[in-house]
């Protein structure tokens, strides 16, 4: 049985609850690679956010991290808090405050590579973003501040447009809320004339809805030649 095969098929029948399953055998029938588990860690915790199970789910990510403090390159830290659905579920459960710890370890502990700056925008994105479905705008400062820092990094990031629209877009929305109207006119305007640069040429895709999650570093042809030998 090729793996990555079922997994596409049960992604787009949107069976959660047979890719739990087929994960969890996959993960049972052998001895699994750091690239390997990490893929099953975290699209089980994709699963479990989809079927909107706050419980296995947090059961599941609290293992994730404690498993990638050990296992993972620290570069790799962001991987864990990159999507704001697992995020938004795990608030369901009264679970949110833990996967802002999770974020929190993964900034001091990882460093600012250019190889990792994409995960680490859609760490800070994904924080971001939850913090603002929750109307939790208190605590949006510290969050903008890393995605501020980071775009500052490289003006030539391929995906420095995206970043800096999703950046003043959350930032509009802390401060209209924390009552600064001062600011707001002029980021956006600021936003507006960076919207209006938007081309197919310009903008690049953030994240695709890969065959094999969104765990994107196994998308290395030689992760997927591991992955889909399993029979």
């Amino acid at each position: 049985m090729n793996i990555v095969h079922f997994f596409q098929e049960l992604v787009v029948r949107g069976d959660h609850q047979g890719m739990i399953e087929l994960l969890k055998n996959f993960e049972q029938s052998r001895k699994l690679s750091v690239h390997e588990r990490g893929w099953v860690y975290w699209n089980v915790s994709d699963g479990y956010a989809l079927l909107r199970e706050p419980e296995p789910l947090y059961a599941n990510h609290r293992e994730f991290f404690e498993w990638g403090k050990e296992n993972l390159a620290p570069e790799q830290l962001h991987w864990i808090v990159s999507d704001s659905t697992q995020a938004l579920s795990l608030s369901l459960g009264n679970y949110f405050d833990h996967w802002m710890d999770w974020y929190q370890y993964a900034c001091d502990h990882a460093p600012k590579l250019e190889t990792n700056r994409g995960v680490r925008f859609e760490s800070h994105r994904a924080l971001g973003g939850s913090l603002w479905v929750l109307e939790r705008y208190s605590a949006m400062d510290s969050v903008l501040e890393n995605m501020n820092q980071l775009i500052q990094e490289d003006e030539t990031w391929s995906n420095i447009l995206f970043a800096r629209i999703t950046y003043n877009k959350q930032r509009l929305a802390y401060l209209y809320h924390a009552g600064e109207v001062a600011g707001v006119e002029a980021l956006l305007n600021e936003t507006m004339d960076w919207i209006d640069e938007i081309n197919d040429g310009t903008l690049s895709i953030s994240r695709k809805d890969e065959v094999v999650g969104s765990w994107r570093i196994l998308m290395s042809p030689e992760i997927r030649r591991e992955i889909s030998t399993f029979r």
